[in-house]
């Protein structure tokens, strides 16, 4: 499925908390991988208290290092983007689709807390809506001190959504790797519900709650017919379905089902757009420390 990851690297420790990630699905996909570093246009003097890569040479010598601490085995390269670019996810896109054909991207989120952590972040969630490319963000917080493992995957979906090859994925990921996938979705509550659906919960709030237990029960069909499918192919899966808000909901229960990583399919809306639309995957996003790994819906597996 993933032949060939690229990971993007500023010359920061925190970015590197990228790498464990990319050495453990080198090695369980048979994939290579390529280190870039694009050289940023009114690139600041230091990134996070450390100093920038600042010329062309410099990033070169810091990727050849960072390359020879691979283990023997893994295929790995290096390339430095010396043309300044003043926007950095799409040329990380253009050098996914059109230079270097990478077919997955790994990178660190590594902002400050709550929404500023969000929009500074936000590089990964743009790389998905520029492009067909599938991005695995870690918090460099939780990935410095843990190493990457993908025994559980955690899949929140809502049924009748578009969600593309999401579930081949999924299948491939997991039997992979040999793990169990969590199929889950969440569904309001009156104290919930966003939208038009809110005022209508205020004058009606019984017959709402009636509509909102019958949508939980076919969620709950939609969930386990395709945990079904994915037992036929020979992969454990789980289902459930939660209650509440999506995003406090999915990273809660990626927190207490121990989930490795969090697969979700993202329709292509980053920043301030997304936060103020309520993308569920900008919300776990900016939420929770679990891996996320972002599938545009038009990826096929």
């Amino acid at each position: 499925m993933f032949k060939h990851l690229l990971v993007p690297l500023d010359g920061s420790h925190l970015a590197e908390a990228a790498l464990p990630a990319a050495r453990f699905l080198s090695r369980s996909f048979g994939a290579s991988v390529t280190l870039v570093h694009l050289m940023e246009k009114g690139r600041p003097q230091t990134v996070h208290d450390q100093p920038h890569l600042h010329d062309a040479n410099e990033a070169a010598a810091y990727l050849s290092r960072v390359a020879a601490s691979f283990p023997e085995g893994i295929p790995v390269d290096w390339h430095v983007h010396e043309d300044e670019v003043r926007r950095v996810a799409p040329s990380i896109v253009e050098h996914c689709m059109k230079e270097l054909y990478s077919d997955l991207v790994i990178m660190c989120s590594h902002g400050e807390g709550g929404t500023r952590r969000f929009v500074q972040s936000s590089i990964a969630q743009q790389v998905t809506a520029f492009g067909t490319v599938p991005v695995l963000v870690l918090h460099a917080e939780r990935s410095l001190h843990r190493e990457f493992a993908c025994n559980k995957i955690l899949m929140p979906v809502e049924g009748g959504q578009q969600h593309g090859d999401i579930f081949g994925i999924a299948e491939k990921f997991a039997t992979t790797c040999a793990a169990v996938v969590r199929l889950i979705s969440v569904a309001p509550t009156n104290g919930t519900i966003k939208g038009k659906w809110l005022q209508v919960g205020r004058l009606l709030p019984g017959a709402t709650a009636e509509l909102l237990d019958l949508e939980a029960d076919q969620l709950g069909e939609f969930l386990r017919s395709k945990a079904s499918a994915l037992r036929a192919a020979g992969v454990t899966a789980e289902t459930a379905v939660l209650r509440g808000d999506p995003g406090p909901v999915i990273s809660l229960d990626a927190e207490e089902s121990d989930a490795d990583i969090i697969v979700m399919a993202t329709h292509g809306k980053s920043g301030m757009s997304a936060l103020w639309e309520g993308s569920v995957a900008s919300r776990v996003f900016a939420e929770s420390k679990t891996p996320l790994l972002l599938v545009p819906v038009a990826v096929t597996s």
